[in-house]
């Protein structure tokens, strides 16, 4: 957070500052660095919220998207196609908002899960190439091994409930 002062108002607190008898200013020093202080921390509390909205914005798209998931592979499971290809635009959508949320991570936790990220989104854009039902299983079982170990890493990263 920066303060939004403008070169009027430093002015009239220089000139303020110029005017004040020494004694005055020895009291003004330290109640302008307090201000300074408690404006520092206020910062340092408003990154602590940020980051753990992220982290809960993450831990939740993490959860949307183990869930629409789940709706494909039980759509495979009784060999419904249609069903799953219906899923699988849930799953392209929620993987988009976990990515989306987890730009919002620090720099650090971002590095820790982007390359599992992308490994998962190559092996989803695979499967637009498989044609028949076997390598599609195959394919999704495969990709449902990597949305584990990113829900497991997620989860072990942010520290999600």
């Amino acid at each position: 957070m920066t303060a939004n002062l403008n070169p009027a108002d430093t002015t009239a607190i220089a000139s303020t500052v110029r005017r004040r008898p020494v004694r005055a200013r020895r009291r003004l020093v330290p109640a302008l660095a307090g201000a300074l202080l408690l404006a520092g921390a206020a910062t340092a509390c408003s990154s602590d919220s940020d980051a753990e909205d992220a982290s809960q914005k993450v831990c939740e798209a993490r959860d949307d998207l183990r869930t629409s998931v789940g709706a494909v592979t039980d759509a495979l499971s009784s060999a419904n196609l249609g069903s799953a290809s219906d899923a699988m635009d849930t799953v392209r959508a929620d993987y988009d908002a976990l990515r989306v949320a987890t730009g919002e991570l620090s720099e650090a936790e971002r590095e820790r899960l982007q390359p599992q990220l992308d490994a998962v989104r190559a092996q989803v854009e695979a499967l637009a190439d498989v044609r028949d039902v076997e390598g599609l299983r195959a394919g999704i079982e495969a990709v449902g091994v990597s949305f584990e170990q990113i829900f497991t890493d997620i989860s072990e990263t942010l520290d999600c409930s």
